[in-house]
């Protein structure tokens, strides 16, 4: 195996490894992630396996950097209105998928592998004469994705723009009753499309003159990798320590099962051998004999091996969230300064606006790639949410209400007033804060007025 076929299996069981964990699938549902003690026989390992079980933590953190991008639908707003283009929006890929739907689904496994590609393609094969048979057909392009695996070379200009992609795609069909494989080798570029199937070659021209596949790429990109379109996932590291408390949570587990319970130590004839009790079996749910003349009693193992391993996982919990830019959310109870929390916070939201804009980007130039499709601008506009901020409620009254108890008057505290107003009724009609902040400025003049007449 070469350096390059190195690079390609690591990255493959990085990716498979996040799936898992993610998942709750793969070596963490059979017990294969666990490792064997050197000495462990095969049928303490087999037990240890089916006894084991995960605590998912990679989950709601690959959720955490996702979902918030998708709390509020972007907006779409074509300039040039095309019935087209409105029912692609409610059906991506010819299977009834709404475009909200399918760009959930492709971030999420962008940040689950790293990044992934989204192919624009065309109905190939037209029966319809006009447009209303067009869209009954549904003869206009259609979305599906591309892994990183099935993306098998690709060349970018000085300027970033795709200019030639080859990728593989297999899919099940039917044939005389039986199921068959087939396998597709795809290439791009600007001037012409290429396709070997079932070693038949199959050509044509590119009429759009882009490249139709749009790469979502979901995690920090090393600038010194010749391979930027398909970056390791920002959560390769979480996941292996998450595997890191699966194991630690087994261990923790096999020694409270072999030793956590008193063992009674009972005493035998000098003159007798031990050994000669064989119906006795040594441990935790038995007796432990030897030769004295004290009286039996109970051990109990020490605790100090069992605080080791609880401590170890709580360190790595602790790193998980920390890693995740969570590190005020990790449940133990050191107290975080208001600035470290607000700080936290805010890289945290700083990522997922990032992430936001990736998102937003991907989805502009797929609208513009449907418009050279369908031969038409429709001007598109996607806008998705930028700010991502949670406002903690009572931290903010409070802040407020200290300010007005300095008694500045004035506007300072109607300005004060109408921050209050907003905080509080935030979940209302926009019409009715608007009525409460204009109640608040005419208070304000009203008291202004009353002060003059004085």
């Amino acid at each position: 195996m070469n350096e390059l076929e190195k690079a390609i299996s690591i990255d493959d069981k990085n990716k498979r490894l996040v799936r898992n964990a993610f998942y709750g699938s793969g070596g963490f549902n059979d017990g294969k992630y666990l490792c064997r003690y050197e000495r462990e026989t095969e049928a303490n390992y087999n037990t240890r396996r089916d006894l084991a079980y995960y605590f998912n933590y990679t989950k709601p953190i690959v959720e955490g950097a996702v979902d918030p991008v998708f709390r509020e639908y972007p907006t779409r707003v074509a300039e040039h209105d095309d019935e087209r283009w409105n029912q692609f929006l409610l059906d991506v890929d010819g299977k009834g998928t709404p475009i909200d739907k399918f760009m959930a689904e492709a971030a999420l496994e962008a940040k689950l592998d790293g990044s992934i590609f989204i192919m624009v393609d065309n109905a190939t094969e037209s029966t319809a004469t006009n447009l209303e048979e067009s869209i009954a057909n549904r003869e206009f392009p259609y979305l599906y994705t591309l892994s990183g695996s099935d993306v098998t070379n690709y060349v970018r200009d000085r300027r970033g723009r795709l200019i030639l992609i080859e990728y593989i795609i297999k899919y099940d069909t039917v044939e005389d009753g039986h199921a068959k494989r087939i396998s597709e080798k795809w290439k791009w570029t600007e001037q012409e499309w290429k396709v070997i199937r079932e070693g038949v070659e199959f050509t044509g021209p590119n009429n759009i003159g882009v490249i139709p596949v749009v790469p979502l790429v979901g995690a920090v990109v090393d600038k010194t990798t010749s391979d930027p379109l398909r970056p390791m996932s920002d959560f390769v590291q979480i996941a292996k320590a998450n595997r890191a408390v699966y194991n630690a949570c087994s261990e923790l587990r096999q020694r409270n099962r072999s030793q956590a319970f008193s063992m009674l130590t009972y005493p035998v004839p000098d003159d007798d051998n031990p050994k000669n009790y064989k119906e006795i079996i040594s441990g935790h749910d038995n007796a432990l004999l030897y030769k004295g003349g004290t009286p039996p009693s109970w051990i109990t193992p020490d605790q100090a091996p069992s605080d080791m391993l609880k401590n170890e996982i709580q360190m790595i919990v602790e790193g998980i969230y920390r890693m995740a830019e969570r590190a005020s959310v990790t449940g133990v109870q050191t107290q975080t300064s208001g600035i470290a929390k607000e700080w936290d916070n805010f890289t945290r939201m700083q990522s997922i606006s990032a992430f936001s804009k990736v998102c937003q980007q991907a989805e502009q130039t797929i609208a513009d790639i449907f418009g050279l499709y369908i031969q038409k601008d429709l001007d598109v506009n996607v806008v998705y949410a930028k700010d991502f901020g949670i406002t903690d409620t009572k931290a903010e009254l409070d802040k407020i209400t200290a300010a007005l108890e300095l008694n500045i008057g004035g506007k300072f505290d109607t300005e004060a007033k109408k921050d209050v107003a907003r905080l509080v009724m935030k979940d209302r009609d926009d019409e009715d804060i608007k009525e409460i902040i204009d109640d608040i400025d005419k208070r304000a003049e009203d008291m202004d007025y009353s002060e003059g007449e004085e």
